[in-house]
């Protein structure tokens, strides 16, 4: 396991003492509006798939049982390099069930970009595509460390590490790691344009006070939907196109209305 920096505990303090910092937890969030919600629709991609918030939440419960059983645990981190898919909002949430740290990284990322980023973070697990756009992800992956797991998420013409469906069979985790707000939740890497890619450390609390903020000052409300064109592999689209977005009706909630302009059910938030 990997050992991360820790917020400065006089500055943490204060923050909570304001209230920017909270108890909350991005997985827990998430299942408080599954909970409320569970026939609301969480996510539409450019296929055409939907997927609701329990339809969701069962999903990324499988996706954790899987992990874990291929040794992933609390603490660890997880390399996802998959498109704007469902299935990539279902493995980030799997992901921070079990207490594992997730680094997102792009599907422009060739072999030498994954074997920086995967031996950089010691990662447990990486989530691949089988194709997209042309490219063949089994040979972007050929020549990596053979001890990293490698689930494939959708066709390919050759068949290569755990296929997606595996992870989607496995019975879902009801059981929740034991999560702080303040723990490691993300590793966002920087675009490398001036010096070799670093990797910022996120916990629950640092993102979603950003998140929070984001949505007041948008003054978001329960019938708004999000088009999310940026990569949700990069901080944009899965700071504000996930995070936010899955999350809104439970900031709503915890605000008394906060800052809903928007009360009936109109359009149901949705990711593209």
């Amino acid at each position: 396991m990997i050992s991360f920096p820790q917020p400065n505990a006089e500055r943490a303090a204060a923050y909570h003492e304001a209230g920017h910092w909270r108890d909350d937890t991005i997985p827990g969030l998430f299942g408080s509006v599954a909970a409320s919600v569970p026939h609301k629709t969480a996510v539409r991609d450019a296929s055409g798939a939907i997927n609701t918030y329990s339809e969701l939440e069962r999903s990324a419960g499988s996706i954790a049982s899987f992990l874990l059983g291929v040794g992933v645990g609390k603490g660890d981190i997880v390399t996802v390099c998959l498109p704007n898919w469902w299935q990539a909002v279902a493995v980030f949430l799997g992901v921070m069930r079990i207490g594992a740290v997730l680094n997102p990284v792009p599907t422009t990322f060739g072999r030498a970009d994954l074997a920086y980023v995967l031996s950089k973070c010691r990662s447990k697990a990486l989530f691949v595509p089988g194709r997209f756009r042309g490219v063949g992800f089994s040979a972007v992956v050929a020549g990596l460390d053979a001890a990293i797991p490698v689930i494939q998420v959708g066709d390919a013409s050759e068949q290569f590490g755990f296929p997606f469906a595996d992870a989607l069979k496995a019975e879902p985790a009801h059981e929740k790691a034991d999560l702080s707000a303040d723990d490691a939740v993300a590793v966002l890497f920087t675009s490398g344009t001036e010096a070799k890619p670093k990797g910022a450390v996120h916990t629950h609390n640092t993102i979603l006070f950003g998140e929070r903020a984001m949505a007041s000052a948008l003054r978001l409300g329960a019938g708004d939907s999000a088009f999310m064109a940026s990569p949700v592999s990069h901080a944009t689209g899965f700071l504000h196109g996930v995070v936010m977005t899955l999350a809104i009706l439970a900031f709503l909630a915890g605000t008394a209305g906060g800052w809903m302009l928007y009360k009936g059910a109109a359009k149901d938030p949705i990711l593209i």
